[in-house]
């Protein structure tokens, strides 16, 4: 039963709240489960679920190094880390795009852009924003299922001089993106076809020439006062695509997706000494 997990949690969730708090117009709320019956069942309904890591593989990582250094053998404390599941097909969340701020050392880096696309003048950040909002596998006339020379990759550009441009990837370009689900993704063509051969900007964790924000208006900002020349914008990566790329066992690019909403932090500790998790 797909729903199963699902008709436990409602149960849970008629009990009362142990915490119920809004902040920034996200609801936040705490239900502590402690009957045997409903417990079992939600272990039973879970273990033949697959586990996708969406936000924080870098804490799993540093848990299991964790666990390894500790000499733990699966009991409480660091032999567990505390987890958040969700049902990502039941109780689908919103994927936002991380955008790019980037500084162009040479105005000569924008000629490189007409070999591999077009520029087409937008009106401001909402028509940007309007045009990019849907998953590229949801345009008309994007195949979503192979690369292919009419595949559809579009990117939107911002300067303080020119204002707001949308990018249209040439077929030619468009065809050389390799078949496979990470290389496919938005983010990872916008790297290999756009940030690194038209701007130089290889390393992205070490350089100063690039950084990422999930807010456009914090993008356009930054622009305005200066601190970075160009903003890009790009598609969300979708649910589909993300799953995808995890079942064939590779990892997603550097600041591929963002989950909305998040968890708040403090609500529930993980102990280290008794393994109990305190509210």
């Amino acid at each position: 039963n797909k729903k199963a997990v699902n008709s436990f949690l409602k149960k849970s969730m008629k009990l009362e709240a142990f915490a119920d708090v809004t902040i920034e117009g996200v609801r936040h709320r705490l239900f502590i489960e402690t009957r045997p019956s409903v417990i079992a069942g939600i272990e039973k309904a879970m273990k033949s679920k697959p586990m996708f890591i969406a936000d924080g593989h870098h804490r799993f990582e540093t848990a299991c190094n964790f666990k390894k250094e500790s000499g733990a053998k699966g009991q409480a404390g660091p032999g567990y880390v505390m987890t958040y599941f969700a049902d990502c097909y039941n109780n689908p969340f919103k994927i936002f795009p991380t955008h790019r701020l980037i500084k162009i050392a040479d105005a000569k880096n924008w000629d490189r852009l007409s070999k591999i696309g077009t520029l087409e003048k937008a009106k401001d950040l909402d028509a940007v924003l309007k045009h990019l909002n849907d998953f590229r596998e949801d345009v008309p006339g994007s195949p979503a299922t192979k690369a292919s020379a009419g595949r559809l990759y579009e990117f939107a550009f911002y300067t303080k001089e020119y204002g707001f441009y949308l990018f249209k990837m040439n077929k030619a370009t468009a065809s050389k993106v390799k078949n496979n689900p990470v290389d496919r993704l938005d983010v990872a063509v916008l790297h290999k076809f756009i940030i690194d051969p038209c701007f130089g900007i290889k390393k992205i964790e070490k350089s100063e020439s690039i950084d990422f924000t999930r807010s456009p208006q914090d993008a356009v900002g930054r622009v305005d006062h200066g601190v970075f020349d160009a903003a890009l914008f790009l598609r969300p990566t979708s649910l589909k695509e993300m799953i995808l790329a995890s079942k064939k066992g590779v990892k997603m690019p550097q600041k591929s997706t963002y989950f909305y909403p998040k968890l708040l932090s403090g609500l529930v500790f993980h102990s280290f000494e008794d393994g109990i998790e305190n509210s």
